[in-house]
């Protein structure tokens, strides 16, 4: 899914009064993706070049008119990282949103992905039950992260 596609769900949930769970386990949701990801391709954009003299921006994988193996991939300006979180972290605080379990375990999160979701959560209405991350993420802002989620122990059976 990436960034883009966490930005574009966390919009649309930011408006959703039915969604109460958002799960994104292992999609490659990081800054750190993101800049690894942009690497890839601008080597991948050098080498096309350097074999060829068609456009460096487009690589990818396709096949031609003519049956011939092809490689093109638009290698676009990298997304804003603190902009998909901020989208999610925007849809947490909606007072339009019933959204309050968020599950990205399986993600790189890096401390500045945290940082970036941190003020929403310290803002956030107690409707947050459920805040998952990866056990990776520096003990500070994991700890950070969880100090405003509500945990909804159960009560004394009788």
């Amino acid at each position: 899914m990436g960034l883009e596609g966490l930005n574009s769900l966390a919009v649309s949930a930011s408006y959703s009064k039915t969604l109460l769970e958002f799960v994104a386990c292992n999609c490659c949701l990081s800054s750190s993706a993101a800049s690894s990801k942009r690497t890839l391709e601008l080597a991948a954009a050098q080498h096309k070049s350097s074999s060829s003299n068609k456009d460096a921006s487009v690589l990818g994988f396709g096949r031609g008119g003519g049956g011939e193996e092809s490689l093109t991939l638009m290698v676009d300006e990298p997304f804003p990282p603190g902009q998909a979180f901020a989208a999610l972290g925007k849809a947490l605080v909606s007072t339009e949103c019933a959204l309050g379990r968020v599950n990205l375990d399986g993600n790189p999160l890096t401390p500045e992905d945290a940082e970036v979701l941190l003020p929403f959560l310290a803002s956030a209405p107690p409707k947050v039950t459920l805040f998952r991350v990866p056990t990776t993420l520096s003990p500070a802002h994991f700890t950070a992260l969880f100090k405003n989620v509500i945990v909804k122990g159960k009560g004394k059976k009788k």
